[in-house]
């Protein structure tokens, strides 16, 4: 017999009073590859450091602990006990669905197999918890009603990069939801109680930028009538969250890897340096690698960031959650006008899928709010949910570029995002790639 893949990693905590009994399970667990704690004196079980994912106890302990207050004290752990229970005992149990009972300890291999399928609802209840934890954060966004394999295994690294304190960087497409993860990594570490602090890094040119980030004294500049610390120090405790580093002037990049390394920051004008204690979170569309190879990005500063990488797929990439996105969004938006939600019909739902989403699901929400809006009684139809192509006129004949002037090019480039943006320069400016100011720079009349 050979246990399900994936319990090796599970702590089994083994709690009998023979200690022959003890060496011989422990032996019989340790043989398909199960971790097991001896715990020598069963009144610790209620004060482990670690929470076991299984606790084994034999009849006798069974009865003479508190199995309610054992399980109290390790929510997520399973109990495997042997034999009959006292009344009493499984009274105060009631219907808990984390005690498991076995005839005989004596069978090693029913033993084992009974403690891998603990294991594996050890695994489940552990994960139910971090999920009523996001939720209670009220982290429920579009971006997060999901079913595939692709977004399960992002939960996951989240999951674990929450439990570091490490620099993270996040990797993706505008629109596949950066933000909502840089939130859920600070709501489920331990930092969870300070400060979430964002600055945009492409929103501002590089003079606000600098002082926005580090602050600044009185005097510091024409206009600094008061002092006022920057996005660094109002973050300490918590974290900050660089959303766009892609476009983080290259003047201000030594700035920004001074403060990484030593921990320091001075305002500008200022003589004096702080020590916010912050956790950075970053975020980017861009390829920073490539940007290392054409001089605009520091190399040294990318290393900083990246301690933690992760990349969050595209919604191309995972069609599969497409269908539950919708049902999510049309639900929030039918609760907030008091109404009955509107459904999609099948032909509508195959055009969604069918769709490359360039834009993620912050498009697949700007599609469904017009649905909304175009739909005739409760089924929104294929012709309702008008979808926009980036290579074609409105027309549907394929752009023509020959013959243009780069300036003309990148002009019509702009203005078909914005249209496609519904005039949202920011949300323009991260998928072009480019800052805000070359928006308004590239759009000024010849």
């Amino acid at each position: 017999m050979s246990t399900p893949a994936g319990t090796q990693h599970f702590d089994i905590a083994l709690a009998l009073e023979s200690d022959d009994a003890r060496a011989r399970i422990q032996a019989q667990l340790a043989k398909h590859g199960l971790s097991v704690q001896l715990i020598a004196n069963p009144k610790l079980l209620t004060n482990l450091k670690h929470e076991p994912a299984v606790i084994v106890l034999d009849t006798n302990l069974a009865a003479e602990l508190d199995l309610g207050t054992l399980l109290k004290n390790n929510k997520t752990a399973q109990i495997i006990t042997c034999g009959p229970l006292p009344t009493h005992t499984t009274s105060a149990l009631g219907n808990s669905t984390q005690v498991w009972n076995l005839r005989s300890l004596e069978d090693g291999e029913a033993l084992a197999m009974l403690v891998a399928k603990a294991c594996v609802m050890h695994e489940l209840a552990v994960r139910a918890a971090e999920l009523e934890h996001i939720f209670s954060a009220g982290i429920t966004t579009p971006q997060f009603q999901f079913r595939s394999v692709a977004m399960r295994e992002l939960m996951t690294r989240i999951k674990q990069t929450a439990k570091r304190d490490s620099t993270v960087i996040l990797r993706g497409e505008t629109g596949t939801g950066k933000t909502t993860i840089a939130h859920m990594i600070h709501d489920l570490s331990e930092r969870k109680n300070g400060p979430f602090v964002t600055l945009s890094c492409a929103a501002l040119p590089k003079e606000l930028l600098e002082a926005e980030l580090f602050g600044y004294e009185r005097g510091a500049f024409t206009g600094a009538t008061q002092s006022r610390p920057g996005c660094a120090e109002l973050a300490h405790g918590g974290t900050l969250f660089l959303d766009e580093i892609g476009d983080l002037p290259f003047e201000l990049q030594p700035k920004l890897l001074t403060f990484l390394q030593e921990r320091w920051v001075r305002r500008i004008g200022g003589r004096d340096v702080k020590h916010p204690d912050v956790r950075i979170i970053s975020a980017t569309h861009r390829d920073l690698r490539q940007m290392v190879q054409e001089g605009t990005f520091r190399e040294d500063l990318l290393y900083r960031l990246e301690v933690l990488d992760m990349l969050v797929p595209p919604l191309r990439e995972r069609k599969e959650d497409i269908r539950i996105i919708c049902d999510y969004f049309l639900k929030q938006s039918a609760e907030r006008r008091g109404e009955s939600p509107k459904a999609l019909s099948p032909q509508a739902q195959s055009k969604l899928e069918s769709h490359d989403w360039p834009g993620n699901v912050r498009e697949l929400q700007n599609v469904l709010e017009r649905a909304l809006a175009y739909a005739v009684g409760q089924t929104i139809e294929a012709e309702d949910c008008q979808l926009q192509t980036r290579s074609k006129k409105l027309d549907g004949t394929p752009t023509i570029l020959a013959g243009m002037s780069l300036r003309e090019i990148e002009r019509r480039a702009i203005r078909e995002t914005l249209e496609h943006t519904q005039g949202d320069k920011v949300a323009a400016a991260k998928m072009l790639g480019i800052s805000l100011k070359s928006i308004y720079n590239k759009l000024k009349p010849s």
